[in-house]
């Protein structure tokens, strides 16, 4: 698939661009023949933007439970009901979300969430780019160190080359010290990235203070 866009503005420059495949092939005053051309007028081309955390398929959940504090709003509500999403409702969910970053300008997103294989499944179809966090949380079976090692060895080589893995312990009053070195350690053996929640409210900075004798940031 070939496309011609005319008429972009790029470093305050009209500028055509042809994109072959999913590659951008060429930029300047272009006369290419191309299978589709876009008008580009009265617009500018940035680079993609990256949502550098997301919990993507939880588009199926806007409006639930607003204006809560963060605790309560994970213990009374999003969590009781995350015991029933599915690996479906995740790939929906994911997509649904792919669908949003596309048309407003993500191209690449690092995502943390259950059921990794429903959001790897949305993401071949979307075709953007993603990280895909493996989480690990001690309150749940799904977020054990032993699933995450099943998860890696059954995606690792199965991937795309948009899509990639990394590690996500959820936060640290949800992981326990042991577990976090762990997650530490396998990353920097697999080469992955690690992705966490960190000093998220005030009450998670003054706990860690009164518990460890440090900040958040300083317990990591």
């Amino acid at each position: 698939m070939s496309i011609l866009i005319k008429n972009v503005v790029l470093n305050n420059k009209k500028q055509d661009i042809f994109i072959e495949g999913n590659k951008i092939e060429n930029i300047g005053r272009l006369n290419f023949k191309a299978e589709e051309k876009i008008d580009g007028k009265g617009k500018a081309v940035l680079p993609g933007f990256v949502n550098c955390h997301t919990h993507s398929a939880m588009s199926l959940l806007k409006g639930y439970a607003d204006d809560f504090p963060l605790k309560k709003w994970l213990t009374e509500k999003i969590w009781l009901l995350e015991k029933n999403i599915s690996k479906d409702d995740v790939y929906l969910g994911t997509k649904l979300a792919c669908l949003e970053m596309i048309k407003t300008g993500t191209t690449c997103f690092n995502d943390m969430y259950w059921h990794a294989g429903g959001a790897i499944e949305a993401v071949k179809e979307m075709k953007i780019r993603a990280v895909i966090g493996l989480i690990m949380a001690d309150f749940s079976q799904a977020g054990s160190e032993e699933n995450v090692k099943i998860s890696y060895k059954k995606f690792k080589d199965r991937l795309p080359e948009n899509i990639s893995l990394a590690i996500a312990p959820h936060a640290i009053y949800t992981v326990s010290k042991e577990n976090l070195i762990w997650a530490k350690n396998f990353a920097n053996e697999n080469n992955l990235l690690l992705h966490i929640h960190l000093s998220e409210t005030v009450d998670e900075v003054k706990n860690c203070i009164a518990q460890h004798k440090m900040t958040p940031v300083e317990y990591l």
